[in-house]
């Protein structure tokens, strides 16, 4: 093969790959937030729905309440495969034990899934229901943030903005783009993911007690990225499942979580 044709072959090649790095970045945000299909959260037994609205749309938080102007609240951000009505167990759970818990819902997803699902839109809805929880006058002080997987990077944006005392993140990220590149390996993640989310080069930043659960087995976001982060967060506690994976986190274990979850919003679960 002379020069000419081995030009006119990388050329080919340059620009198959460019096509298909056009359509992975053009589809991106379908893989990122693959929506479950519409569930109206349940009613009744302390459920109380909380709507506002942001600077495009409205927001929307399924939430129970817990009596006594000290009591904690745990502000959830869940997974990207969830929805708010899912969360309706722990909230009921929570508040029997004496704690607010609150899950804020994303763009996109349940009962707002006629919005556009973005990172600004989803920083945007959490914000508002942030805003209007201090309206009810439930302080900074008294709350802890929780995310899971795709609500790690929500809850670590919160707490970067100075909301929250308390951080818990379960099966947590470094970056978005870190993900994708392990999943996508042969295309260059950080030209194409535009929804970025990232909590590593947040995590210097915010000093408060942080909790993180990560499963060993965990495929998709694997545990060192928790490792990472339990050393970039200043005050930072980490906790490894033996046995767990990605979706699994709440199985019946010798170190339940849930349980784990509640002292640490209580704050008698210090960082060690």
């Amino acid at each position: 093969m002379d020069a000419a044709s081995i030009a006119r072959s990388l050329a080919s090649f340059a620009a198959v790959y460019a096509a298909i790095c056009g359509v992975a970045c053009a589809a991106h945000r379908s893989r990122l937030y693959p929506a479950p299909p519409r569930e109206e959260p349940p009613r009744g037994d302390g459920i109380e729905w909380v709507r506002g609205r942001d600077a495009t749309g409205e927001t929307f938080a399924l939430c129970a309440f817990a009596a006594g102007t000290d009591a904690r609240t745990i502000v959830h951000f869940h997974g990207n495969g969830e929805q708010v009505a899912w969360q309706a167990r722990f909230a009921r759970e929570a508040q029997r034990a004496g704690i607010g818990y609150c899950a804020v819902e994303y763009p996109g997803y349940g009962v707002l899934s006629q919005r556009a699902t973005t990172e600004r839109a989803i920083y945007d809805a959490a914000e508002s229901v942030l805003q209007q929880l201090a309206a009810r006058g439930i302080a900074g002080d008294r709350l802890t943030l929780s995310g899971q997987s795709l609500g790690t990077g929500v809850a670590t944006e919160m707490a970067r903005r100075g909301h929250g005392s308390r951080l818990i993140l379960l099966s947590p990220y470094t970056s978005i783009v870190e993900v994708a590149q392990r999943i996508v390996r042969v295309l260059p993640a950080s030209w194409i993911v535009r929804d970025r989310f990232d909590t590593r080069s947040k995590a210097a930043s915010i000093t408060m007690p942080v909790l993180i659960v990560h499963g060993t087995l965990d495929t998709l976001i694997p545990v060192e990225m928790g490792r990472q982060l339990a050393r970039t967060f200043p005050n930072a506690r980490m906790v490894e499942l033996a046995q767990r994976g990605h979706n699994d986190l709440f199985a019946e274990s010798e170190r339940p979580v849930w349980p784990m979850m509640l002292e640490f919003a209580r704050g008698r679960a210090t960082v060690r």
